[in-house]
């Protein structure tokens, strides 16, 4: 059986169409996919509940250690959000990212990657700890699922 070390997994964000780098300082990182089910139960499957496939979506969730300062930390993810500012100059909306989890270049090494909205992003502290950031974000699209040649 062929496992993966956790460590090699990467979270990797970028400008839409942009280079992705590497979430600064990572601690962890999950993927979750989802498909609706629709009800289609009816008479003719004798009470039993039947369902087909719906919509399918995904979301992804990150932690890291913070470095507000750090390229791919908290003010590169912030920048995704936009602004509350009414500044004509200013985005009002945050923006749509490229993002991607993945094990390296190396033969058969995987990569998940797809679109999605930063929706969450927050900043976690504690009494001589260590700050952290954490966020998620909500696919847009689908999403690919890659090994290296």
């Amino acid at each position: 059986m062929s496992t993966i070390n956790g460590t090699l997994l990467l979270t990797q964000v970028a400008s839409t169409g942009g280079t992705p780098a590497s979430i600064a300082f990572e601690t962890e990182a999950s993927i979750t996919l989802e498909q609706e089910e629709l009800d289609i139960t009816n008479k003719a499957s004798l009470g039993f509940h039947t369902v087909i496939a719906g919509k399918k979506s995904g979301s992804m969730s990150f932690t890291a250690y913070m470095e507000p300062a750090a390229s791919g930390n908290f003010d590169t993810l912030r920048a995704f959000f936009g602004t509350l500012s009414a500044s004509p100059s200013a985005p009002e909306r945050g923006a749509l990212m490229d993002w991607q989890l993945t094990q390296g270049t190396g033969s058969g090494d995987l990569t998940i990657s797809g679109a999605g909205l930063l929706t969450s992003l927050e900043i976690s502290t504690s009494t001589e700890e260590t700050a952290t950031i954490s966020g998620s974000l909500t696919f847009s699209g689908p999403y690919t699922v890659t090994h290296a040649a």
